[in-house]
């Protein structure tokens, strides 16, 4: 495999670049495996369109790595509060292989680092990703219901693909379009809001919070609204590291 990429590479007519080609070998793998297990076939047209978008993501990565950070790209290794006023939440799924249900959480806190507010939830999901932007469409709809519109929001999640469709208008992989477009409706709701990329250190609690719900691990369900106290200490540790 590796000779024959190099080969395809040193050919150098016009032929797909090396993102397109890794792109490309990454989701027929997928495809195999969705047909292996889950016995659904996806058609040879929607693979290659998935690998070209996931290339040109990556390409547009790439890019802006060599010309400096964005605004949405935050290279801080550790999660830091936000200006006063600003709420920033955090977000993160987490997908297990064995089965379709995922779990999500998004924990929202004050410039001074405490808790305000979150939730977690169980979803149907097929995928990381699509755990992923699930999450950010279950947190634009709490912060709806809260009439939170007009405030100045920071959402934050170690998703770059996430991210990067969103704020570059990249189109996303086939089977997300319908979820992508439903975070674009919600987001014109906002007047202040930004969605961010963290690193997965930053985004510790979030990640935690999604993890023990999956676990069955936490005593609370669905939206809650609680402090630091009501943490277990080592859990209030991570929120203000």
């Amino acid at each position: 495999m590796d000779s024959w990429i190099a080969n395809i590479l040193n050919q150098k007519r016009g032929l797909p670049n090396f993102e397109q080609i890794a792109s490309l070998l990454w989701e027929i793998w997928k495809a195999q495996n969705h047909f292996l297990f889950h016995r659904h076939r996806i058609s040879p047209d929607k693979i290659v369109e998935s690998a070209f978008a996931l290339a040109n993501l990556q390409k547009c990565s790439q890019q802006q790595d060599s010309t400096g950070h964005s605004s949405w790209l935050n290279p801080n290794r550790s999660w830091h509060p936000p200006q006063q006023g600003t709420v920033k939440i955090n977000m993160d799924g987490a997908f297990p292989i064995a089965n379709q249900m995922g779990a999500i959480a998004s924990i929202a806190r004050d410039h001074s680092g405490s808790l305000i507010g979150g939730f977690t939830h169980s979803v149907s999901t097929s995928s990381a990703l699509e755990t992923e932007i699930q999450a950010l469409v279950f947190t634009l709809k709490d912060l709806l219901q809260q009439n939170l519109t007009a405030s100045h929001l920071v959402v934050e999640s170690n998703s770059l693909i996430l991210v990067e469709t969103l704020n570059r208008c990249c189109l996303p992989p086939w089977e997300c379009r319908a979820l992508f477009a439903e975070c674009i409706v919600l987001l014109q709701s906002f007047c202040n809001l930004s969605v961010q990329h963290c690193c997965r250190e930053a985004n510790a609690l979030a990640d935690w919070a999604a993890k023990a719900h999956g676990r069955g691990c936490l005593t609370f369900e669905g939206v809650w609204r609680l402090t630091e106290k009501e943490l277990r200490p080592g859990d209030a540790c991570i929120a203000c590291s």
